[in-house]
């Protein structure tokens, strides 16, 4: 019972840690410039850099639409007045017609025409094509290079190769002939639209990069500009291409990729004034080697049979990302970081101590002074350095141990 008792004996006393001062200049120095690179860490980067008092979210509803204007022509003023000219309007040269967030600028293409139904020799640019006879081109085998389903016959391509007969769309498409057209950098004259509106469910904020009040009128004359027109969503592609293509029109052969982006990056603590798009442009396929597609427009020939032209085209892509951040004052998050600040400070202590501890020359006599070591079956009285207090001494002024054992 007696045992029971003594568990619960000192359950109502009040313990205080015991301070201990050293008076060294170099360990001050220590301790306070390590206060100072953490509240400047905090104030500086956490605070006011990194704003992490307020909550933040990434934006979620967003939504694109972007529009091409300009008309280009292939051939010189002789072939446009002759009518020889290949005219390219935006029906012609932007894939999909209605522009969304990613879409294509053809700057040229490889036509195949007159194509019908039928049985032809493969190209011989298909290595696997090549054969020597009929043995080599196994019947209704669908090879991914092929243009189409193979017959099972070996017949001449021209007076020195044999390619294996497909059924497929013929004559078959050949880049090797003359057909293509040369890249032409008349897209640099074109002008796109973007708008764009961003939504912060979060905040119940939403804004658009069309500032507001602004007639058609000044949308039909107005050029962007990032520092005295940020708000006209008027874009020239030839501006795009001299950021994008380090001011090189000569555009890839095999076509490219560019990203537009735009960032949001949007400070509510100071209202909508402090929310602007901001815009830049790169190429993202250094790797990719270009793009293309192939589409093919199908028209019935005077004698019935269907006929399709094949286009194999060399464009522009765009691709335009949208990112941002909004954030505002919180106090939750205020609370928190203040927390960390408050923690972090006590590292410096925890330093200071390791320092005190193994690295000074009185560190004996100092872990005789910080730590009270007794030991089981001795009084408390048998260890000098313990203090015992009357309940009526508590409210008593007390004094502090000052070490003086570590100098400069």
């Amino acid at each position: 019972m007696g045992n029971i008792m003594d568990c619960f004996q000192g359950f109502f006393d009040y313990e205080t840690s015991k301070s201990v001062v050293v008076r060294s200049r170099r360990l001050g120095v220590i301790f306070r410039v390590f206060q100072l690179l953490v509240l400047v860490y905090f104030v500086g980067w956490v605070f006011i850099h990194e704003k992490a008092y307020q909550a933040t979210e990434e934006v979620k509803e967003v939504s694109v639409v972007t529009k091409l204007k300009g008309v280009a022509a292939t051939g010189d003023i002789a072939m446009v007045e002759s009518g020889k000219a290949r005219v390219w309007d935006v029906a012609e040269y932007v894939v999909p017609s209605q522009g969304s967030q990613s879409f294509a600028v053809i700057t040229h293409t490889h036509e195949t025409r007159g194509q019908q139904l039928g049985v032809c020799p493969e190209v011989e640019s298909i290595p696997r094509a090549i054969c020597k006879n009929d043995t080599d081109c196994l019947p209704g085998d669908l090879d991914f290079l092929f243009s189409g389903v193979k017959t099972g016959r070996c017949v001449p391509r021209n007076a020195q190769i044999s390619t294996c007969e497909v059924f497929a769309w013929c004559p078959v498409e050949n880049e090797d002939d003359s057909k293509t057209k040369k890249p032409s950098n008349e897209s640099a004259k074109f002008t796109l639209f973007i708008k764009n509106n961003i939504a912060f469910p979060r905040f119940n904020f939403s804004k658009s990069n069309l500032r507001p009040g602004k007639d058609t009128s000044y949308l039909k004359g107005c050029k962007h500009d990032s520092i005295y027109n940020n708000y006209c969503p008027i874009f020239s592609l030839g501006d795009l291409y001299r950021q994008a293509f380090h001011n090189d029109f000569m555009f890839p052969k095999e076509g490219a990729v560019l990203a537009i982006l735009i960032d949001w990056n949007c400070n509510l603590d100071h209202g909508e004034q402090n929310c602007h798009p901001k815009y830049s442009f790169k190429r993202i396929d250094v790797q990719g080697g270009g793009y293309n597609f192939r589409f093919a427009r199908h028209y019935m020939s005077p004698n019935g049979t269907e006929t399709r032209l094949l286009v194999k085209a060399y464009a522009i892509r765009f691709d335009i990302i949208v990112s941002g951040v909004a954030g505002k004052f919180d106090i939750i998050p205020m609370v928190i970081q203040i927390a960390a600040a408050l923690t972090s400070f006590s590292l410096a202590s925890l330093i200071c101590d390791w320092l005190l501890l193994n690295f000074s020359r009185q560190r004996n006599a100092i872990r005789i002074q910080k730590f009270e070591e007794v030991s089981q079956g001795k009084s408390a009285s048998a260890t000098p350095s313990m203090v015992q207090a009357d309940s009526d001494d508590l409210l008593k002024p007390g004094t502090s141990s000052v070490l003086n054992s570590l100098t400069n």
